[in-house]
């Protein structure tokens, strides 16, 4: 397990919880794990290190891939630790200027850290590490990473895509029998209440053949619904003609102000609800009145929502 040292830089301060580097000949054996204040919001953050002799410089790019929990985390390269002695740790924030391509350092802090003396036999050194990525090559690999996101996310939106057209197919066609079967069944429907009740086992038989049809008892639910509305308004234009007295069942219906589509408003187990229906049904405005200020305002429909407009 790596050794990890917390760094918290504030302004141009650098205070590590170590200041123990690691050991000489040491190779990605200690993790900095750098933090900074609001000084730092809004720049591009370089670490730069040397080595015991000032010689080797690295720099490192602190990129939001190495962004985790609040900090970055940062291997120790080889070159730092290759000598024992004081090691010079800076860092610096970097913002581009007007022209888009050069540089300005707006914030930096520096503070000396120590690789301690490790006494290697000989030829006991084994491989030598690889050299640290020039930033060139950390830039590339941040962009190379970015890019396989950017095309995993497209595929995934891609799919989403098809999958909703898909579904709305499906709905469409649901919506479409029932309709259709909603129609045959106002057509067919007498004036007794034994062909209202006829109409009603229609909606059923719509509903059952609704759900063969797309295989989503979700999609084809809705227009089940729909035809059982139609088989009951059937029901009510039969008992209205039998018993001229019955109050009968009336439905609001309301055109979208966006799209244009026609709603039926309706009470549905105790909820208001916008129901899709026909564009051949006639809409109508619904005005009420506010009891206790007089103020007016119109039912409205806009993109599938139901809304009160002041008049």
């Amino acid at each position: 397990m790596r050794k990890q040292i917390r760094v918290d830089v504030r302004g141009e301060y650098i205070t590590p919880t170590s200041r123990v580097l690691g050991a000489a000949g040491g190779y990605h054996t200690t993790e900095l794990l750098l933090t900074f204040d609001e000084m730092w919001a809004g720049t591009v953050k370089k670490l730069y290190m040397t080595n015991a002799r000032g010689q080797n410089p690295v720099e490192v790019i602190l990129t939001d891939a190495k962004f985790e929990n609040g900090s970055y985390t940062i291997p120790v390269p080889a070159e730092p630790v290759e000598f024992a002695g004081e090691v010079a740790v800076n860092v610096r924030g970097i913002v581009c200027a007007a022209d888009g391509v050069a540089e300005r350092v707006t914030v930096a802090a520096q503070t000396m850290m120590q690789v301690l003396y490790a006494d290697i036999p000989s030829g006991a050194e084994g491989e030598l590490p690889p050299p640290t990525p020039s930033e060139l090559e950390q830039m590339q690999a941040q962009v190379d990473a970015l890019l396989g996101d950017i095309t995993e996310q497209a595929t995934i939106a891609e799919e989403a895509r098809d999958g909703a057209v898909v579904a709305q197919g499906l709905t469409e066609s649901a919506r479409d029998i029932a309709v259709s079967n909603a129609d045959k069944t106002q057509q067919n429907v007498t004036s007794t209440s034994k062909d209202a009740l006829q109409a009603k086992e229609q909606a059923d038989r719509a509903e059952r053949e609704a759900i063969a049809a797309n295989g989503s008892a979700i999609v084809s639910g809705a227009g089940a619904i729909e035809s059982e509305h139609w088989a009951g308004v059937a029901q009510a234009q039969a008992e209205s003609v039998n018993t001229p007295s019955a109050v009968g069942v009336f439905n609001v219906i309301l055109t979208d102000r966006a799209t244009g589509e026609r709603y039926a408003m309706m009470v549905l187990d105790g909820v208001l609800t916008l129901l899709g229906v026909s564009d051949s049904l006639d809409s109508v405005e619904v005005n009420l009145y506010d009891v206790n200020t007089g103020t007016g305002y119109g039912i409205i429909v806009e993109d599938g929502i139901l809304k009160l407009e002041e008049v």
